[in-house]
């Protein structure tokens, strides 16, 4: 994607949608449209359960 791609999206304006990181949910928000730009504005942060959370692999102190 480049500066002037279009995406095109299957929700509306204050539609709920789901944020992704690598295939993963890690948000939920509602689009929002403000001129000519459009934006997501998240709503819910969601908690990832233990076995998607990183493990460190060799903690030094």
């Amino acid at each position: 994607m480049g500066r002037g791609a279009v995406i095109e999206l299957d929700v509306s304006e204050d539609d709920d949608v789901e944020i992704l990181a690598n295939d993963i949910p890690v948000a939920r928000g509602q689009v929002v449209l403000r001129g000519d730009r459009i934006g997501i504005s998240i709503t819910e942060v969601l908690i990832r359960s233990p076995e998607f959370r990183p493990q460190p692999e060799n903690v030094r102190i």
